[in-house]
């Protein structure tokens, strides 16, 4: 009996931090409850086991919450980039936003939005990669093979107007 009242303090504890926007902190109070009312045989107790799960519950919504803003931020940023012709910087929004959907795929993201974004911009990223081999090409002295990448992606660059979209 000792233990119950400190192991609801924990859970209750944990579930204040859960309000203050803290689910971390509350998750680790929460493991905390469990591994006392563990030592102290009462696991199985319904209303131990009742807010334990409400506990996880709601630091789960708010977990997913928070990644959930995080993606859109990424995707915003990778977004940006791209139309100030930035392709380095938005390759790495768009594959921290990959590593944030597979990391956090409990929380139900999806690569539809970023799917989108990058087939939107899948030519003048093409076109840039282009540019990027040619000049290394032209800069180790294989002067014929990077003249026709550059005219590779001059012909892409035409082929798809990509001066409609900025870029230049």
């Amino acid at each position: 009996k000792a233990g119950i009242p400190g192991i609801n303090a924990l859970l209750s504890e944990s579930r204040l931090k859960l309000w203050a926007g803290e689910p971390e902190t509350a998750l680790a109070l929460a493991d905390e409850a469990v591994q006392l009312a563990s030592a102290f045989g009462v696991s199985g107790r319904p209303e131990i086991m009742q807010q334990y799960s409400s506990v996880m519950e709601i630091a789960d919504e708010t977990l997913c919450n928070r990644v959930k803003g995080e993606l859109t931020s990424l995707i915003n940023s990778a977004d940006e980039s791209f139309s100030q012709n930035k392709f380095d910087d938005a390759s790495e929004y768009v594959f921290q936003a990959r590593e944030l959907i597979y990391s956090r795929a409990a929380c139900g993201l999806n690569t539809l939005d970023l799917n989108k974004l990058t087939e939107k911009y899948q030519h003048p990223v093409r076109w840039n990669e282009i540019v990027k081999d040619a000049n290394l090409l032209i800069a180790a002295g294989d002067y014929f093979q990077g003249i026709e990448m550059i005219q590779q992606a001059g012909a892409l660059f035409t082929y798809y107007r990509l001066d409609t979209l900025g870029l230049l």
